[in-house]
């Protein structure tokens, strides 16, 4: 068992929330145990002309670490939730306007991408954002000791030989999106990936019951 009861291929407890706030379209908060991350969509809206793409949506991202003005880490995090972005997007529908995301992180006890990944997909349904597939994320990583661990602690993160940052698509079951660190064998990156997909199904489960859940609210049902 790890240290906070879980077996080696669990993920911890989630928890979520869509609406989170008025001055945007779209919002949404994702937790993963104590990690967790608010995102913001706003858009289609007016782009600045430089910005200005004339065949599709030009995709904003920007993402505030916890403490601080963020880090070289913090910045690739960006570029891979904006390439996240732009593939799910169907950015043609909305060409010369903008589509801004932001994300802020509220708490990191380890696997901060992923659980914003997971914040983005929730915040772009929420802004009703036209989208060619819905998509989940989850982190593994290989112990020093072999073991292989689903969504990661900071603590366990100490201890990490390699780590792996997987999203997949929920219609084709296709991963869309990966970030390796460390070192790893063939077979170690093949075992975190089955790992994850199996877990990114049981985070689509739990999508759709947010998103139900929010419905049921605004119609009155609770």
């Amino acid at each position: 068992m790890r240290p906070d009861q879980r077996t080696n291929t669990s993920v911890r407890t989630m928890g979520s929330g869509l609406g989170y706030l008025s001055r945007a379209d779209g919002s949404a908060k994702f937790q993963f145990g104590k990690s967790s991350v608010l995102c913001a969509v706003n858009g289609p809206m007016a782009v600045k002309q430089r910005d200005e793409l004339m065949d599709k949506a030009y995709i904003s991202v920007s993402f505030t670490p916890l403490v601080g003005k963020g880090t070289t880490l913090d910045r690739l995090y960006e570029r891979i939730l904006e390439k996240i972005a732009t593939l799910v997007i169907i950015d043609a529908l909305h060409p010369r306007t903008m589509i801004r995301i932001s994300f802020q992180v509220l708490a990191d006890d380890g696997s901060i991408l992923t659980t914003a990944v997971n914040a983005m997909m929730l915040a772009l349904l929420d802004a009703g954002v036209p989208l060619n597939s819905t998509f989940a994320g989850v982190t593994t990583m290989v112990h020093t000791d072999g073991r292989l661990l689903l969504d990661p602690t900071v603590i366990e993160l100490e201890e990490a030989q390699s780590v792996h940052n997987f999203v997949f698509d929920a219609i084709s079951g296709n991963c869309i999106a990966t970030n390796s660190t460390g070192v790893y064998t063939k077979e170690e990156f093949d075992g975190s990936y089955e790992l994850a997909s199996l877990a990114c199904q049981s985070i689509h489960g739990f999508f759709k019951a947010a998103v139900k859940h929010k419905i049921e609210k605004e119609q009155g049902k609770e």
